[in-house]
């Protein structure tokens, strides 16, 4: 995949970007490439009429992430959220280090043993919960 950040750069153009992004794809043979910042829809559309296979977009300057129907009406069936998990991870983290913080540290021994039931992921070789 090669991202493009052409748009931004100084007196950045959309042809610039969309010529960049066609060089990755038709020169280079990258698999898919990413339009990094754009300005509008319009500018997306403008990309995803001139790049043929895999193409995606970030959120850019568009002031909102567009959602998956809005993804596939621009003809784009990559959708890219990467700042959009963060900000899940963020607001998961605050609230538990909040409950922590309240309750003075108590239930964290809960936090290492596994729920009944869970499906959390492990990390690969790292043997079994340890029950308590």
């Amino acid at each position: 995949m090669a991202q493009c950040y052409a748009r931004d750069a100084s007196d950045g153009a959309l042809e610039d970007t969309i010529a960049r992004l066609r060089a990755y794809r038709e020169e280079a043979g990258v698999d898919w490439v990413q339009f990094e910042s754009p300005h509008s829809i319009d500018e997306i559309k403008a990309a995803r009429a001139a790049i043929t296979g895999p193409f995606s977009f970030m959120k850019g300057k568009l002031g909102r992430y567009l959602d998956l129907d809005e993804h596939l009406a621009l003809g784009v069936t990559i959708a890219w959220y990467p700042g959009f998990t963060h900000h899940v991870t963020w607001a998961a983290l605050w609230d538990f280090m909040t409950a922590f913080q309240s309750g003075r540290g108590q239930g964290l021994g809960s936090l290492c043993r596994e729920p009944a039931g869970s499906a959390l992921p492990r990390a690969r070789g790292a043997g079994r919960w340890r029950k308590r």
